[in-house]
C-alpha cells in the first residue's frame, strides 16, 4: 500500500512539474506576443518587390493548451484511481482477520436435534391422550 501511494505520489508530482514548466512557457509566449505587438512597425523597401519587415515569431501555445489539458486529465486519472484504491483498501482493512463464526439456528444441531425430539415426544404424547380421549369418549 504504501509503495503504490509513494509511487502515485511520485507520478503526481512529475505532472505538477510538468504543468508548472507548460504555465511558465506560456507566459514567455505572452511575453513575446506582448512585445512584438509593442514594437513599432518598421518597413523598409528596397525597392518594388521587396519589403522588409520583421518577421513574428510562431508560437505553439494551442499545442501547449492542449498538452496542459492532457497532462491536467492524466492527474485528474490518478487522483481517481487513487481515491478508488483507497476505498477498496479500507472496504477489504475493516474485516476482521480472527473474528467469531456467526451460526445460524439452522446449522447448530446441538440444538436442533433436542428440540425436534422434544416436538416428536410432545407430538406422540399429544396424540397417544387424544385417541385414549376418543376411546373414552365412544364407550
Amino acid at each position: 500500500m504504501e509503495e503504490r501511494d509513494s509511487m502515485l505520489a511520485v507520478r503526481r508530482e512529475n505532472i505538477l512539474e510538468s504543468i508548472r514548466e507548460i504555465d511558465s512557457l506560456q507566459k514567455i509566449y505572452i511575453n513575446v506576443l506582448s512585445e512584438e505587438s509593442q514594437v513599432t512597425k518598421a518597413r523598409i523597401s528596397l525597392g518594388d518587390g521587396f519589403p522588409l519587415q520583421q518577421e513574428k515569431t510562431t508560437t505553439k501555445e494551442y499545442q501547449l493548451l492542449n498538452k496542459e489539458i492532457e497532462l491536467r486529465d492524466t492527474l485528474r486519472k490518478l487522483d481517481e484511481e487513487k481515491i478508488e484504491h483507497n476505498e477498496f483498501y479500507e472496504i477489504i482493512s475493516t474485516f476482521q482477520e480472527v473474528g467469531n463464526k456467526v451460526d445460524d439456528f439452522w446449522s447448530m444441531y446441538k440444538l436442533l436435534f433436542p428440540t425436534l425430539a422434544f416436538l416428536f415426544l410432545c407430538l406422540g404424547y399429544l396424540t397417544k391422550n387424544y385417541i385414549k380421549f376418543v376411546k373414552n369418549y365412544e364407550g
